[in-house]
Parts: structure tokens; sequence; C-alpha cells
């Protein structure tokens, strides 16, 4: 938080996670309208499949690039934490699609919202395979102080209230504001390292689960870290995992 003023007249800094050249497009354009259709078929085409069926998949399960509007907000965080969490999967559009694009490939029904054996971060090929595909782009958190009075019209009561008051913002929900947005609130940049989990590590390094638990016993590989946030997965960068990969 950045002095949120009683009158509404501060600012207050918020965080935003996306790919490296989506960053360079917002800071100099700021954020606007984007394309969740044209990007969907973009990785249709790349990787050969139906677009048509990309789309089944992603109605189907209600994913995030269907809901109406889609591509005319931006979603920002209270810290940065959490938008690095974001910007590992974006653009979402494409982590979405390319769940899809495994699936249909493979003829194995993934259901994103199954925590147990379906789901598709919990199955070895389709998580080494998504992870590969993801680590193209490069993740970064932008920094933005905006105007607090601005966000009037975009948050709810309470979540303005929040703001407004300087309450801590690690545990405040996302916020998704209207676009476009200037860059000029943009005041930080940073690239972070794109995080994988251990069941997408032991596949990409031609291990079983139970092999790598011995590689990280015996010493060969390192622990994974810790989450920051409660709930999520232990991670290595992808910039250190991949270097094992290819050895």
């Amino acid at each position: 938080m950045t002095d949120p003023g009683e009158d509404g007249s501060g600012t207050v800094r918020l965080y935003h996670g996306t790919t490296d050249g989506a960053a360079d497009c917002i800071q100099t354009e700021g954020w606007t309208h984007v394309d969740v259709a044209a990007m969907v078929e973009e990785v249709a085409v790349h990787h050969g499949e139906s677009s048509d069926e990309v789309w089944r998949w992603l109605r189907r399960w209600a994913r995030f690039a269907t809901f109406e509007g889609r591509g005319d907000s931006a979603w920002f965080c209270g810290s940065r934490t959490s938008a690095q969490g974001w910007a590992e999967r974006a653009p979402e559009a494409r982590w979405e699609a390319l769940w899809a694009i495994w699936s249909i490939r493979n003829g194995v029904e993934l259901n994103p919202y199954e925590p147990d054996a379906q789901g598709p971060w919990n199955l070895p090929a389709a998580a080494a395979w998504h992870t590969r595909e993801m680590s193209a782009f490069g993740a970064t958190v932008l920094t933005v102080e905006v105007p607090l009075d601005s966000l009037r019209a975009s948050v709810s009561e309470h979540d303005y209230e929040w703001l407004r008051e300087g309450t801590d913002l690690e545990d405040l929900p996302e916020i998704k504001l209207e676009l476009p947005i200037r860059p000029e609130f943009i005041v930080g940049r940073e690239a972070v390292d794109r995080r994988v989990d251990f069941i997408a590590a032991a596949a990409l390094l031609g291990l079983s689960n139970d092999e790598l638990t011995e590689a990280i016993r015996a010493g060969v590989i390192r622990e994974p870290d810790q989450p920051e946030i409660t709930g999520t997965s232990w991670t290595w960068p992808w910039s250190e995992l991949s270097q094992r990969i290819a050895e």
C-alpha cells in the first residue's frame, strides 16, 4: 500500500503477472484489449489441432478463456508472490488451451477441477509436456501504483474500503480492472522464473516419482523449494531444472 489517503486521493500498489513479451507491449501501450479467441486459435494452429475442438474442451470445463468479456479486463494482486504465481501461467488462455490440446491429442479425458489422479497436472506425461510448452515464454511481474479513486468503479465496496483503509493487501483477492489502463502507472518490472512441481519434474528428468524421491534422499538432486503460499506445490525453478534436463 502506498499512502491510501482517507479521501481517496492516494495511490495503491498492485502487482500484475504476465509474460515478457506482453510486458514489453504493456510498458509502451498500457493494458489494452486482448483477443482471446485469436490467442486460442494461434495455439491450436501451432500444434496442428482443431480450434473448434479446443474451444469445445474449454467450454465443457467452463475455463476462464470462455468467460464473457475476458479480453476487456486485467487482473491484479495485492502481493508480488501471488502475482508471480499468475505470471507462471500467463497468458492463461494459452495455459488452458495447452491442457486442451494434450487431452485431445492423447485421447485422455482430463478434468481440470479434479484434484486426484485425473487432474492434468497429476499426470506425469501431461504435466511434463505442458511445462515444456509454457517454459518457452518468460514470466514477468509488473508493479503499478494506481490512483485509489480510479478503482472505485472497478472493485466492490468491500474491497474499496479494504484498499482505502490500508489493510494488509497480502490477503486481498484479485482485483479486476476494466481496460484500457495507462502505462504510466507502472513503477517496476521484475523477471521471474517459472516453477516446476514434483510430478512434472520427475517426468522431465525421465524418473518415476519414487526415483526422484530417492535421488533427493541421496543428495543427487536438491530438495524442492518450500512454497511461499500455503497449499501450493513444492517446486524447483525452471532455469535450474532445465540445466539438469540438458545434461
